[in-house]
């Protein structure tokens, strides 16, 4: 019986076993091949746990808007700046750039109009010079020509036929480049008019121009009319105020503040005669008739002559 017990485990009681207890590992040991880590799990926690925290940082953060000012970007947080500021900022930056933008297109126009101006001095200045040199050459042409013409031909070809071949073929010769002289003369002559013609309308257009960006509704004829009649200038250098847009300006502004003045400036009053007042009669003393001393008593002849009574 005893054996029986010993050898037979109770009923109910796990028997001792050396093989492990799935789902159990003791401390220390490793893994074996083939089964699952549950380090995995655990990373992937982790992973979700920071994914959070960033989203909760990402929420966190102000949102941003830009401004611009001038093609330059300022970032800013939303709402730092009310609605109707932002607008005013706005509003002034895009101003100040088309301002910019304006005064960079006058300085070009500008410029290229000053160069364009140059570019035809040049040419007027080439023209005159070469103009001037031909003219010069046909002045010394034509001196030779009459220096030539003084010879008598008719007593050369008698005494010495060949030499007044050759003085009459050089007189045929300077007649013919003196021709074309003064042809090249008078197209050069033409072609500087027209380029100071040219010039002078190119001058007269920018000066129109800059007349018209300074005075609005400039009125030509008000000037003229008022430097003719109010500073003697004649009326034929008057119209040619857009060569100096400066002077109109100024002429405009003078003949403006001569009509402010002259509205300004109070009337005269008429002085009106004060109403007479009627004389007092005057009352004069009727002087005493004097009595005849014949008809005088002795007492009235006494005061009469003054004696003592």
């Amino acid at each position: 019986m005893t054996e029986d017990n010993a050898s037979n485990p109770a009923e109910g009681v796990a028997p001792e076993t050396d093989e492990p207890i799935e789902g159990s590992q003791p401390e220390g040991s490793e893994p074996e091949e083939g089964s699952e880590v549950p380090e995995q799990q655990d990373a992937d926690g982790e992973a979700s746990g920071d994914g959070d925290g960033e989203n909760e940082d990402t929420q966190g953060e102000p949102e941003a808007e830009e401004l611009n000012f001038g093609g330059e970007k300022l970032t800013i947080p939303k709402g730092a700046i009310p609605e109707e500021v932002k607008t005013k900022l706005q509003d002034f930056a895009k101003n100040l750039e088309a301002g910019y933008t304006r005064k960079f297109q006058d300085v070009a126009e500008q410029r290229k109009q000053a160069e364009a101006r140059l570019e035809t001095v040049e040419r007027l200045a080439t023209l005159e010079g070469d103009a001037l040199q031909t003219f010069s050459r046909g002045l010394q042409i034509k001196s030779e020509i009459e220096r030539l013409g003084k010879i008598d031909l008719n007593a050369l070809w008698q005494s010495s036929p060949d030499q007044a071949r050759r003085v009459s073929d050089e007189m045929n010769r300077l007649n013919g480049e003196f021709q074309k002289i003064t042809q090249e003369t008078s197209r050069k002559e033409a072609e500087a008019a027209e380029a100071r013609r040219k010039f002078t309308d190119e001058r007269m257009a920018e000066g129109r121009q800059i007349v018209e960006r300074q005075i609005k509704g400039f009125n030509e004829s008000e000037v003229i009319d008022y430097v003719t009649k109010t500073h003697g200038i004649s009326a034929e250098e008057a119209k040619t105020w857009p060569l100096n847009p400066m002077t109109a300006i100024m002429a405009h502004k003078a003949m403006l503040y001569d009509r402010m003045q002259a509205s300004a400036k109070p009337k005269p009053a008429q002085k009106q005669a004060a109403p007479a007042k009627p004389s007092a009669p005057v009352k004069g003393k009727g002087g005493a008739g004097v009595k005849n001393p014949s008809n005088m008593t002795p007492g009235e002849m006494a005061k009469h002559l003054g004696l003592p009574g």
